[in-house]
């Protein structure tokens, strides 16, 4: 169970996918935290 008590079991594939993209350089690269800010 997850922090808000969601069963995410019947979504293992999509969490198994999600951690393998994660994992790839160009991901990784194109993440937000990653981006630079707009100047206003």
């Amino acid at each position: 169970m997850s922090a808000c008590e969601v069963n995410l079991a019947p979504l293992s594939t999509l969490l198994r996918i999600e951690a393998e993209r994660t994992a790839l350089p160009a991901f990784q690269a194109a993440h937000a935290d990653r981006q630079v800010d707009p100047v206003a």
